[in-house]
Order: C-alpha cells, then sequence, then structure tokens
C-alpha cells in the first residue's frame, strides 16, 4: 500500500507556482535516559570517519555517477560497501510530513477519503463527485508544494544518527553495521540528503539474511535470543523497523542495516510527526517502538519461539516510558 501510494504521489502532481521558504529544524525534547538520540547538529560533525580505502572507491564511483541521489531508490554495493540512497519517492514524503501532513492519511489517500465519504448517508451522489474533485485539487496542491519548497532532507542522512544510537546502547545480542557520510564535492555543507551520501559496511562474509537461512537455523537462533537483551536494543537503539528482509546474523549476533528514520517524519517545526532519533519527539519514539518495532519482532517470535511472546508483550506492557 506504501509503495503503491508513493507512486501515486509522484504520477499525480501538477505544478503551481509556489514561493519558497527556507527550512527551520524542529526543537530538541527531553529524553528518557533509555531513549537513545543524536541531535541534528551532530550527524556529520562527529561521524565516524570513513576508511580512506572506502573513500576513494566511493568517489571515483560518484565522479562516474553523479546524479544518483536524484534519481535513484536502491542502493549500489561497491565492493565491500554500500551506498545508501532514500530516493525521491522517501524524500517527497518526508517533505509533506515536514508540511504538517500526514502523508498516509485521509488527504493524500483518495481510497480512504471517498470511504470517509461514503459513511456519510446524507451525501449525494453529486455532492460526493463535488468533493473527490476539490480533494484531488488539494492533494495535488499538496504534493507539489511539498517538491517545489526548499525544506531539507534528512532521510538517508537519519542512518548515521541510527548507526551511533545503537552503538552507543552497546547490546551484547543487536549491533550497527559501520555507517559513514560522504560529502558531494562542489557541495555546500547544509545537513540535506542533496550535499551527502551514506555509505556503510557490507555485511561480513559470516553473516546471513536471516530470511535465507533453512526453518530449522531460524527456529534455533530465535530460541537461543535472550528476550530482554532484545527488548533493550529495540528500546534504546530507536529500532522500529526489523524484519527477516533486514535482520543479519552468523547464528548468535544479530547485525542491523536499515537505520534509516521512517519516511513520515520531518525537521521542521510545521512537521505532522518530527524525527525521533534527533531528539524531536519523544512521544513518535515510543509511537514507533509500541507499533513497529515490537509488534515487528513479535511475528518473528510467534513464527519461530511462540513460547516467548508472553514475555516479549510483558516488558512492553510494564515499560514505564513506552506506555
Amino acid at each position: 500500500m506504501k509503495k503503491l501510494l508513493g507512486l501515486a504521489l509522484l504520477a499525480t502532481a501538477s505544478m503551481y507556482g509556489m514561493e519558497s521558504i527556507e527550512p527551520l529544524y524542529a526543537a530538541r525534547q527531553d529524553y528518557p535516559k533509555t531513549f537513545g538520540y543524536v541531535p541534528l547538529e551532530e550527524l556529520v560533525a562527529k561521524s565516524d570517519p570513513m576508511p580512506e580505502m572506502v573513500h576513494d572507491v566511493v568517489t571515483t564511483w560518484y565522479e562516474a555517477n553523479p546524479n544518483f541521489a536524484q534519481e535513484s531508490n536502491t542502493t549500489v554495493a561497491l565492493g565491500k560497501c554500500v551506498i545508501k540512497n532514500a530516493g525521491t519517492r522517501n524524500t517527497l514524503i518526508t517533505k509533506i510530513s515536514s508540511l504538517g501532513y500526514d502523508p498516509y492519511g485521509i488527504e493524500l489517500d483518495p481510497q480512504k477519503y471517498l470511504n470517509h465519504l461514503k459513511k456519510d448517508k446524507t451525501l449525494s451522489e453529486e455532492e460526493i463527485e463535488q468533493k473527490i474533485q476539490t480533494h484531488a485539487h488539494k492533494r495535488a496542491q499538496i504534493i507539489t508544494d511539498a517538491k517545489i519548497k526548499k525544506i531539507d532532507v534528512q532521510q538517508a542522512l537519519s542512518s548515521l544518527a541510527g548507526y551511533r544510537i545503537l552503538k552507543q546502547a552497546n547490546n551484547s545480542l543487536v549491533q550497527p553495521v559501520g555507517t559513514y557520510v560522504y560529502h558531494k564535492p562542489g557541495h555546500s555543507a547544509d545537513l540535506t540528503d542533496e550535499n551527502y551520501l551514506v555509505v556503510q559496511d557490507r555485511a561480513p562474509d559470516q553473516f546471513k539474511l536471516f530470511s535465507t537461512l533453512l526453518q530449522e537455523e531460524k527456529m534455533q537462533l530465535v530460541a537461543s535470543i535472550d528476550i530482554e537483551e532484545l527488548f533493550k536494543a529495540v528500546k534504546n537503539g530507536c529500532l522500529w523497523d526489523p524484519s527477516e528482509n533486514n535482520i543479519w546474523t552468523n547464528g548468535h549476533t544479530i547485525l542491523i542495516t536499515d537505520l534509516e528514520k521512517p519516511n513520515n517524519e520531518g525537521s521542521t517545526p510545521n512537521a505532522r510527526w518530527k524525527v525521533a532519533e534527533f531528539g524531536q519527539d519523544k512521544d513518535k519514539y515510543a509511537f514507533n517502538i509500541r507499533h513497529a518495532g515490537h509488534p515487528t519482532l513479535k511475528t518473528i517470535l510467534q513464527k519461530y519461539a511462540p513460547d516467548k511472546v508472553e514475555k516479549w508483550d510483558g516488558l512492553l506492557a510494564n515499560d514505564p516510558d513506552l506506555k
């Protein structure tokens, strides 16, 4: 559904002349000590230095592909490193949220809006059609506004925060893959994806993607997991999207490569949701854990170690910071 919506957002936008605005970053909030975050202004300044050999490889590649970040939603593997790119779809969704709208809500989803109208039995077919046309026009204006206004986006850059947060959690079970930042030659130092590339180490050869393991291997791994340590990694490391398709393991350690923030968070005062990883929205931080990180891993536990589910649920229910 999200992919379909993202494509629809891009396909239906029409151009209106709208004034450009300067970006404004959201204020930081007081977090519980058990929540991890990295202030936006520290993203690049305190990132781990990129190994020189990796830097040379990325430079050579970037000189041959200077427009990659503007066009692609994919990653590129270069030997022992991977270039991460947010792409146009996720960037647009982030900008829509930064304007104060829910990218997946009724204002931008024609089907949700139609279902909403159908609940009102007083509306005639003509009235419904008129409202749909008005909705479509407003939707197109929102999308165009998001496209042309000057709104800094840190979708890919947020991986630097995810890396540092999980690394600082010092978890014995779950660890982040090495993550670095590459400043594009000739670009300004402004903290936006337009000016930087995020580069990650590839998972070592001894690590396998969880989804590729045999059923027996999955069951053995999940059965051996310390549930309390896993819960600490999710909570302290701000993990909102772990799944069978982005968890790597060597049989006893879990390696996380997907360290980006949710794409519906924006770093402006008017953002519908502000960025949890940047310390801007503690309610969204807790929401991400309750409604994404915890239930996603619960699904894995239900499949491969159902006896651990009750304790997993109890850890969330009894955590005072996540209520």
